[in-house]
Formats: structure tokens, sequence, C-alpha cells
């Protein structure tokens, strides 16, 4: 199983309705859409000017499918959403994909960012202290 990011922009307003939908959408252009697959886990990052935060994790529910209104999407479960959103200066020292520092932001771009799972399990853990 792998480990995802899912990234958005938008504001919490519209975060929320993703999840009330169950359904996340993954747009044709989407880098590391095809691997996608049911069981993996999921980080979801609210980016944007006034976000910049983890809101929460989930797992991946469903296969990749076709989806009307967005290209593609799958379903998700498990959803847990963080009592606090996590700003990613808290952590981006402690993220390891995020291999140059300073410039963070570059690695947060594309929709569907891999993570190792050691990255997933150390978000968590912040979410346990907050």
């Amino acid at each position: 199983m792998s480990s995802w990011m899912f990234v958005m922009k938008g504001d919490r307003k519209d975060f929320l309705q993703r999840l009330k939908s169950k359904n996340w959408p993954i747009y044709r252009n989407t880098g590391n859409r095809k691997r996608l697959k049911k069981n993996d886990s999921v980080v979801f990052y609210l980016g944007g000017e006034k976000n910049k935060v983890i809101m929460g994790t989930a797992k991946i529910a469903s296969h990749l499918r076709e989806d009307a209104d967005t290209d593609f999407a799958v379903e998700i479960s498990d959803v847990t959403i963080f009592r606090s959103p996590l700003p990613i200066h808290d952590i981006v020292d402690s993220i390891r994909f995020i291999r140059n520092k300073r410039n963070w932001g570059c690695y947060l771009q594309g929709g569907v960012i891999e993570i190792p799972s050691t990255d997933l399990e150390n978000i968590k853990s912040y979410n346990k202290k907050g």
C-alpha cells in the first residue's frame, strides 16, 4: 500500500464538502492518478495563500473510476479530521519527501503526491499531540 498527500486549494468549507460526498475528485492531468489503489492512505493538504495546513487523513475505498463532474474520482473512508488544522510550517523540517526545506511549496504541487509511510505516521502523531 502507498501513502499519498491529496492537495487542494480552497477553504475549509470546500474541503468539508468534498468529504461529505465521500468522493475525492481526480483530474485528467493529475500526476500519479493511475497509481492510486484501494486501501492506500491519504493525508489532506489545504493550500492557498490563507491556508497551508494539513486537515486530516483517510483511506482510499475504491479504485480510480471515471466521474462525469471531474474526470475521475476515488471514494474515501476512515476519514479523520484533525482537531486543529496542522500548519505545514510547523512540520516541514520533519517531512522526508520535502528535501529543500526553504522551497517546500514546490513539493506540494500537482494534486496527488506520493509520500513515505514514515511521513504519514509523523503527521498522524502531530494530530495526537494537538
